[in-house]
């Protein structure tokens, strides 16, 4: 039985060989989630408001499927996500200078408020694959588009 378990184990030992290591297949873009913060400053009801990125940051990681609805109002912003010139991912958010408020009025009773800012700051996130997109926000106010889209780099 020792000889059997010597000349298996001897066998075992010099059969194996070491293979030598295995080459990536080729690497996917790294996908990241990157949160904008950005301002937006209202000029006059007949302008478009200004808009600009105060900052970014990227985080590794996979955004899961949006369920939440498009803006429910008639005031909006429309941001429209692009690589290299091609549209890659749209969002609706309700205009952060419109806000409407609800609360218990002086007379113990609920009661609605509109308001508008003069500035607001808001977020976005959205998914990137390493390379350099652009952000595309057009603002809605009454139903009506302006055409001049924002354009930021990041």
């Amino acid at each position: 039985m020792r000889t059997f378990l010597l000349i298996f184990m001897t066998v075992w030992v010099t059969s194996c060989k070491v293979l030598p290591p295995v080459e990536p297949a080729l690497k996917e873009e790294a996908s990241t989630i990157v949160f904008a913060v950005l301002q937006i400053k209202r000029q006059s009801p007949d302008k478009p408001s200004v808009i600009q990125l105060l900052d970014s940051k990227a985080s590794p990681g996979q955004l899961k499927k949006r369920t939440e609805d498009p803006a429910s109002t008639t005031n909006y912003l429309g941001i429209g996500i692009y690589k290299h010139d091609v549209l890659m991912d749209t969002q609706s958010i309700d205009h952060p200078l419109f806000k409407h408020i609800e609360y218990v009025n002086d007379e113990n009773e609920l009661a609605i408020k509109d308001t508008i800012l003069p500035q607001a700051d808001f977020f976005i996130r959205f998914q990137s694959n390493g390379t350099s997109n652009e952000i595309r926000i057009s603002e809605t106010i009454n139903n009506v588009q302006f055409e001049k889209s924002v354009k930021i780099k990041n």
